[in-house]
């Protein structure tokens, strides 16, 4: 009888064991979740940073140096020189 009741001690055990193993096994499997949601996150700024990068060089070729090179300072002066200043004015 006492080694029934140790089998039947263990046999209440087990099933509170597979409970707690699920529960781990649920812990697990809503953490992966979490992970695979963070690691989505982390790519999706990813390629939001890609899109500003790409932006970035995109604008690159936009910037005011390049688009305006017939307006830089060397060029610019050259059209400004003092004898073009110093033409009269027209009245």
């Amino acid at each position: 009888e006492a080694i029934l009741n140790a089998h039947e001690s263990e046999a209440s055990l087990n099933p509170h064991k597979s409970e707690a193993s699920l529960n781990a096994y649920k812990s697990e499997a809503s953490l992966n979740s979490y992970e695979s949601k963070t690691n989505l996150n982390l790519y999706e700024s990813e390629a939001n940073l890609n899109i500003c990068k790409s932006n970035a060089n995109s604008n690159s070729c936009e910037s005011e140096e390049n688009l305006n090179p017939c307006k830089s300072k060397a060029n610019l002066n050259s059209c400004e020189s003092e004898a073009n200043k110093n033409l009269p004015e027209s009245k």
